[in-house]
């Protein structure tokens, strides 16, 4: 809420604008063929970001390409796509989730001139906008290194001068989710001074996939000055053949008729995984033309059987079940004790409700208790279709209330165990025992409830994912980073060719656990190399 309010009044690119640091950075040395790295969504669990790192800071990385052993050696240029640190910025999170590993990965080299260390530049993401870019700035703009990687960029944005008349554009898109007027004049300028049109081709790097967002209900903005970035390159006959993002956790790549143009989310960097079997599949129609899907990491039919995982959602989240079980707790001390109800056992449920509604009738504190409780689940379903909302939220609230109801029928029941049985070590003439059972019975009730709550609660809460997301295709974000799943990562290495710029996208399906790392010499490293086995995803060329 905080970054909001901020981000409306107090844009920082504003004052960027007003600058004379240079926007542009001339990467073109030497004639050949030159290689550029990306990354994003890095920064976040220790293990999968050195993972990634640990390959990105190799003088090359082999991999199999079409039944042959191709090294593919490490990119002059890295870029990082968005979302450098999670879940909120700080030089202290900079420097324990990213600088860290990746100083480890490629570490300093004394006395090394700065043309011979490979450079590093930065979109910001909105997790790196969460303080108004602050320490963002203090680290990827202030000439600082990363490791062995230095920071040339004095902007939050940038314009890269790539080999073979090859451009790669950094936009900032702050919270707004659109490029500032300053930011969008100062590239615009440097199209017109360099010429920039005919012959040319461009890379567009944006913290978030604004084609998958305009296509589903996640993003209902226009990025109306981005736009106006695209269709001023291709007003002047610049090809944008390739667009990269991150923001959403996974690789997918959709593809123009000819394969020439390719749209790619690549957020693999270091954060959790996110399904790919919920994204809309296209076509997009973008950019003049129709965008198909191609490939995806992890493919949705591996979407599809991660999402099970949420079954055992209690395992991988213990300590969410701590908030269902405060919540159980609250609805057994404010609305009314239920009796268990008398009958056959297949009428429990209805009769149980049924009394249940009649008491909180009689409470307004019970009612209102839950009304806020169905209220807030039916906020947190995540749509913007009115009958899912209504029939989703509803019956996920009454569940849990429900299951709150049953519950509190056994608490009732362990409560009453716990007092007749301090009674009995009191005996019925003690002055004390009637105090003193009715702590017990109190107590009993709590833990009982809570224990309730802890398991019934985060269970039921897992089952809701489970269906939403694998039924409808909804709350990909919360089911998949309650599963914890560290594997699938990820990053691009491109190869800038006179004809076309080569795409390898290098995979890991798992990284090796926290207990494989070592602190030796002064720096992180992997106890055993081989636990680390990156293969080619995809290899997809880009052609004006």
């Amino acid at each position: 809420m905080v970054s909001a309010l901020f981000g409306e009044r107090a844009d920082f690119r504003a004052m960027e604008a007003l600058s004379q640091r240079p926007v542009e950075h001339d990467c073109a040395a030497g004639q050949g063929d030159a290689w550029v790295d990306y990354v994003s969504d890095t920064g976040d669990g220790f293990a999968a970001t050195y993972a990634v790192a640990s390959l990105l800071g190799r003088p090359a990385v082999e991999v199999a390409v079409e039944g042959a052993t191709r090294a593919l050696p490490r990119g002059r240029v890295l870029i990082m796509g968005g979302d450098e640190v999670y879940p909120t910025p700080s030089p202290e999170a900079y420097a324990q989730r990213l600088v860290g590993p990746y100083a480890s990965a490629l570490p300093f080299e004394e006395g090394a001139a700065d043309a011979e260390r490979p450079a590093l530049f930065a979109v910001p993401g909105n997790h790196d906008w969460y303080d108004g870019l602050g320490a963002f700035m203090g680290l990827f703009a202030a000439g600082k290194t990363v490791g062995n990687w230095r920071t040339p960029q004095e902007r939050s944005y940038f314009v890269l001068r790539l080999p073979h008349r090859v451009w790669l554009f950094g936009v900032d898109l702050q919270l707004s989710h659109d490029v500032d007027r300053g930011q969008l004049e100062a590239m615009l300028d440097i199209v017109r001074a360099r010429a920039i049109g005919h012959g040319d081709r461009v890379i567009l790097c944006t913290p978030e996939p604004d084609w998958a967002y305009r296509a589903s209900e996640l993003e209902a903005h226009v990025p109306a000055q981005l736009d106006a970035l695209r269709e001023a390159l291709h007003a002047r006959g610049a090809a944008v053949v390739l667009q990269l993002a991150g923001d959403l956790h996974h690789y997918r790549r959709q593809s123009d008729a000819g394969n020439r143009r390719h749209l790619v989310t690549a957020g693999g960097g270091g954060a959790f995984v996110h399904p790919t079997h919920t994204s809309p599949p296209g076509p997009y129609d973008t950019l003049g033309g129709t965008y198909t899907d191609q490939k995806s990491f992890p493919s949705a039919k591996q979407s599809k059987r991660l999402s099970w995982g949420n079954w055992r959602f209690v395992a991988h989240n213990g300590w969410f079940g701590a908030t269902t079980a405060a919540v159980y707790v609250i609805l057994g001390l404010v609305m009314p004790p239920a009796e268990m109800p008398p009958g056959p056992w297949y009428a429990f449920v209805p009769l149980l409700a049924l009394d249940g509604l009649a008491r909180v009738r009689e409470n307004v504190a019970s009612m209102t208790w839950m009304i806020v409780v169905i209220a807030g689940f039916f906020a947190f379903t995540d749509t913007r279709v009115r009958w899912y909302r209504y029939v989703a939220g509803l019956t996920h609230g009454l569940a849990h209330l429900g299951a709150a109801l049953v519950g509190g029928v056994l608490a009732h029941a362990v409560s009453d165990a716990a007092y007749v049985s301090v009674t009995g070590l009191f005996g019925d003439k003690s002055w004390i025992h009637d105090r003193v059972a009715k702590i017990a019975s109190l107590v009993a009730y709590v833990l009982s409830l809570g224990a309730w709550g802890y398991v019934i609660g985060a269970a039921l809460f897992g089952a809701y994912l489970l269906g939403s997301v694998r039924l409808f295709g909804r709350h990909g974000n919360e089911a998949f980073s309650a599963l914890r799943c560290e594997g699938y990562k990820h990053f691009l290495r491109m190869r800038i060719a006179p004809d076309a710029i080569e795409v390898f996208v290098v995979g890991l399906d798992a990284v090796p656990r926290a207990k494989s790392y070592a602190w030796r010499d002064g720096r992180w490293r992997l106890s055993d190399a081989k636990a680390l086995a990156p293969h080619l995803v995809d290899r997809f060329e880009a052609r004006a």
